[in-house]
């Protein structure tokens, strides 16, 4: 999960979806930068 494309508000709002579908474990894993194609959100995460 990269801040810049998901905030804590939408990440509550995903948790509580999944919930709603069933889904009562789950993990939301950090972004990694390994492997991610796009240097803006590369950059970004380095700057924390």
């Amino acid at each position: 999960m990269h801040p810049a494309l998901l905030d804590q508000e939408a990440i509550a709002r995903l948790t509580a979806e999944l919930t709603t579908l069933g889904v009562n474990d789950h993990r939301i894993q950090p972004f990694r930068a390994n492997g991610c194609r796009t240097p803006a959100l590369i950059a970004s995460a380095a700057r924390g």
